[in-house]
C-alpha cells in the first residue's frame, strides 16, 4: 500500500498461512536493517478485492449516472412532445372536426415525435462513434465502437420516447373538436 513518497512494496510469495510469512518476512527484514519500518502487510487477495471494490464502486456510479440520463431524456422528451401537441391543438381540433379518427391523430403524434427521436438518436450515435474512436486513442482497452452497448442505449430511449410520445397523443385524441377549434 503507498504510504508515502518514499514507500516501497515487496511482494512475497510464500507457503503457510498469511501470518508466518509475513513475520518471516518482517524478520529477515529486521535483520538486514532495523530502521526500516514495515507495515502490515496484505494478501494478494485482499488486494484485489480492495480494488475490485473501488472498479465496482466506479461502475456502480457510471451505472447510476446512465439512469438518469435516461430519466431526464425521457422526461424532456415528453415535455418538447406534450408542448409540440398543445401547440397543435388548433390543427387537431381541425382534423377531428374534418373526420380524422382518433387512431389516426395518435399515429400521427406517434410518428411526429418517433421522427424527432430517430433523428436525436442517429444524431448521438454518430457523435458517439466519432468521439470514440477519437478517445480510443488516449485509453488503452477500449474498443472504439461497441455496438452492442450503443444499441441497447439506443433501443432504451426509443423506448422511452415510445412511452413519452404516446401520453400526448392520447390526450390529444380526446380533444373535443369544437373546443380546440375555439382554443387560440
Amino acid at each position: 500500500r503507498y504510504v508515502g513518497p518514499m514507500s516501497q512494496a515487496l511482494l512475497v510469495r510464500g507457503n503457510g498461512d498469511a501470518a508466518s510469512v509475513r513475520s518471516s518476512v518482517r524478520e529477515a527484514v529486521e535483520r538486514f536493517d532495523k530502521g526500516i519500518a514495515i507495515s502490515d502487510g496484505i494478501t494478494f487477495a485482499d488486494a484485489l478485492t480492495d480494488r475490485n471494490k473501488d472498479l465496482r464502486l466506479n461502475v456502480e456510479l457510471f451505472a447510476g449516472f446512465a439512469v438518469l440520463a435516461v430519466l431526464l431524456t425521457a422526461s424532456g422528451l415528453y415535455g418538447l412532445i406534450s408542448y409540440i401537441t398543445t401547440a397543435r391543438t388548433h390543427e387537431i381540433g381541425l382534423r377531428l372536426a374534418l373526420g380524422a379518427s382518433r387512431p389516426a391523430i395518435v399515429r400521427l403524434i406517434l410518428r411526429d415525435g418517433l421522427i424527432l427521436t430517430l433523428a436525436g438518436v442517429a444524431v448521438g450515435l454518430g457523435l458517439e462513434f466519432g468521439l470514440m474512436r477519437f478517445l480510443s486513442g488516449f485509453m488503452r482497452g477500449v474498443k472504439p465502437v461497441d455496438v452492442s452497448t450503443s444499441g441497447v442505449v439506443a433501443l432504451i430511449l426509443f423506448c422511452a420516447a415510445l412511452a413519452a410520445c404516446y401520453v400526448p397523443a392520447r390526450r390529444a385524441s380526446r380533444l373535443d373538436p369544437v373546443v380546440a377549434l375555439r382554443h387560440d
